[in-house]
């Protein structure tokens, strides 16, 4: 009984953390990684601008899932937001990152 109401408390604890926004309203804006203090990349409605090597690519959304068509690969990840927290999870790796502020 313990926990299934634990199991129950916390399905319903995460879900009130995520945010309701539509994924293309929310992944736009400066995110940083964890090894930076600075801003990692820019999204802007087309685009993802890598502001360390000073290079566009384009991505596509589609549901929960982003598609950043690098020059040599394409990535696929699934996308979620809590917060202004960014995970992005591909088959072998899952990418957090902060939704950077000044």
């Amino acid at each position: 009984m313990v926990i299934v109401f634990f199991t129950l408390y916390k399905s319903v604890a995460q879900t009130d953390k995520k945010n309701k926004e539509p994924l293309k309203k929310q992944i736009i804006g400066a995110w940083t990684h964890e090894t930076t203090g600075n801003a990692t990349f820019q999204v802007n409605k087309k685009n993802i601008f890598y502001l360390e090597h000073l290079v566009t690519y384009k991505y596509n959304l589609k549901k929960d899932c982003i598609s950043i068509f690098f020059n040599d690969q394409t990535l696929h990840g699934k996308i979620e937001f809590i917060n202004d927290t960014m995970f992005i999870t591909t088959k072998n790796d899952r990418q957090k990152y902060w939704r950077f502020k000044n």
